[in-house]
């Protein structure tokens, strides 16, 4: 029986079984004397509970993010690819890494060893932090890093076909890997739990809200739609914002890219704290995240 917690902060033990459930007993002893004994979990809060922290309760540990894996961007066209690398063009994605680059895996629904684009950082940095304490205490080798790569570079791996590992699964077959792009953590459940929208990779707008050139808004985070509508004309005049639609963004990219090659004239708008996160550790840099010259 596996023995895990519920986070790094969290104090005492919880039970797991192989499945990764939580053990409702304990049981000890040989023949006869075989004692069972029920376990109880309390957990003790401090202030609120909202929804977001009972669902992680309810989940389980190192289940947000490693058994939750989005099935978008694995299914575009060359074309759409390519109108969705148009559209979406300078949206910075994040990926769990070693310090070469490497990326950090999980096993997805079709049970191949699966590498993730974030467009969230915070969703890379939680990741990294579950798999640094899956590692051995005190291993001197671990090495976690989040690395800020392109639109570009996500779509085109997820996208394509997947790559052969060169490990040879339980079947006699070669293993591949898959690439995914994964939306916000919040920005998935608040599409689901309040919008009722199942979507990888969601993106949001409200209609009336254009750029410049006309081309109609949508972005991948909420809260940056509700920050840009406030400041905008509609939010200066004290107005009700109307209502927020969100779409799943590959839905979108397929709909723009349609029989009759029409395009629909859309801006993607990647998420702030991306942005911000990619500019510090550009600024600030990063020793260790190097390539190995090439001989």
């Amino acid at each position: 029986m596996a023995v895990g917690r519920l986070d790094k902060d969290t104090e005492g033990l919880l039970l797991l079984t192989s499945r990764g459930a939580f053990s409702r007993g304990v049981t000890y002893g040989v023949g006869p004397e075989r004692v069972r004994v029920e376990k109880e979990y309390f957990c003790l809060v401090d202030g609120a509970v909202d929804d977001c922290a009972l669902e992680r309760l309810r989940e389980g540990p190192n289940k947000s993010i490693l058994s939750k894996l989005s099935s978008s961007g694995t299914a575009l066209s060359p074309a759409s690819s390519s109108l969705a690398l148009k559209k979406s063009a300078g949206v910075p994605v994040f990926m769990v890494c070693t310090s070469w680059g490497s990326p950090y895996m999980v096993y997805g629904p079709t049970g191949s060893p699966t590498a993730l684009y974030f467009l969230d950082p915070q969703d890379a940095v939680q990741m990294g932090q579950e798999f640094l304490q899956l590692m051995p205490a005190g291993g001197g080798g671990n090495s976690v890093h989040v690395m800020a790569t392109s639109m570009e570079r996500a779509l085109r791996h997820a996208s394509g076909r997947d790559l052969p590992t060169g490990s040879i699964g339980e079947d006699g077959k070669v293993e591949v890997m898959e690439y995914r792009l994964v939306g916000g953590a919040r920005d998935r459940r608040r599409a689901r739990m309040e919008m009722g929208v199942e979507a990888g990779v969601p993106v949001f707008g409200v209609e009336g809200m254009t750029t410049g050139k006309g081309e109609a808004v949508l972005f991948f985070s909420y809260e940056d739609l509700v920050e840009a509508w406030r400041k905008g004309p509609g939010g200066g005049k004290g107005g009700d914002m109307p209502e927020v639609e969100v779409f799943d963004f590959v839905e979108v990219i397929k709909a723009m890219d349609g029989k009759d090659g029409e395009e629909f004239n859309v801006k993607f708008v990647g998420c702030k704290g991306g942005k911000e996160y990619k500019e510090s550790i550009t600024s600030t840099g990063n020793g260790k995240a190097r390539l190995k010259p090439m001989r």
